[in-house]
């Protein structure tokens, strides 16, 4: 009974020794494509902290990303910024130069990936002319994104919060307009007319797949905000999960229109 048992454990460990290779051995090709970070089973992720990797091949990609300079790795505003990529086994390593001096290397030691689905430990370390100078390891889960809403959102929309629960819940409309040239407008009405607001002196944005990236400055101080978007013809929907500086957190949500 023993040897039985022992030869049924051993053919069990091959066989999700295999199963886990066969995900490993096809990484190369699985992996080409767009990713966006998206919540585990478990933790959600701030739509401020996601980003979105496109693997055009398995030695180029492109990074998006939006950080202040509050957040771990300091300021970053990468719109597809193209890094190079080595495949090594079950890890994609990706080499980011910033400039000259500045260089951040993202290590994605994948566990899992297949059905749009890839998990994986990912490292990051930020070195200044050589020197070690900031390093982030977490877990991580990507979702593949098959949707690119960078042309649709082009033109002026106006919509409302439709969640409630937060700063963005206040009963107003509000109105956009995004330009080819990766600028914004943010309108505010009187009376009857929706005149730009001039307290803003920076509107950017950009979009990678499903995912808005915003940044404006007020009255010299700069804010960010990224959003989880969905076009469909002339309506758009944004998502976002915030945390806020009471410490509560919970899920925004908008509807908009687009109007002539």
């Amino acid at each position: 009974m023993r040897k039985v048992t022992f030869v049924i454990l051993v053919a069990t460990v091959a066989l999700l020794s295999t199963s886990c290779k066969k995900d490993i051995i096809n990484l190369p090709e699985q992996i080409i494509g767009k990713w966006t970070t998206a919540k585990s089973q478990v933790d959600p992720v701030l739509t401020n902290n996601k980003d979105v990797i496109t693997f055009f091949s398995t030695t180029k990609a492109s990074v998006s990303v939006s950080l202040d300079a509050g957040q771990e790795m300091g300021e970053l505003w990468l719109v597809e910024k193209p890094v190079d990529v080595e495949i090594k086994g079950n890890k994609a390593i990706l080499t980011n130069r910033i400039d000259d001096h500045t260089t951040i290397v993202t290590e994605l030691e994948v566990s899992t990936i297949g059905n749009g689905e890839m998990i994986a430990n990912r490292t990051i370390t930020k070195t200044v002319d050589g020197s070690v100078v900031q390093s982030l390891n977490q877990d991580v889960r990507y979702v593949q994104v098959n949707v690119g809403y960078e042309q649709a959102i082009l033109g002026t929309w106006e919509g409302r919060c439709t969640s409630t629960g937060s700063a963005f819940d206040d009963g107003e409309i509000h109105r956009w307009e995004y330009k080819a040239d990766g600028s914004y407008v943010y309108y505010v009405k009187e009376g009857d007319n929706w005149i730009p607001d001039e307290s803003d002196e920076l509107h950017q944005y950009f979009v990678d797949g499903d995912l808005l990236f915003t940044r404006w400055t007020s009255y010299g101080q700069e804010f960010r905000e990224n959003w989880d978007i969905a076009i469909n013809g002339n309506i758009m929907n944004w998502s976002a999960y915030r945390q806020f500086n009471d410490g509560t957190s919970n899920v925004v949500t908008f509807e908009m229109t687009k109007v002539e």
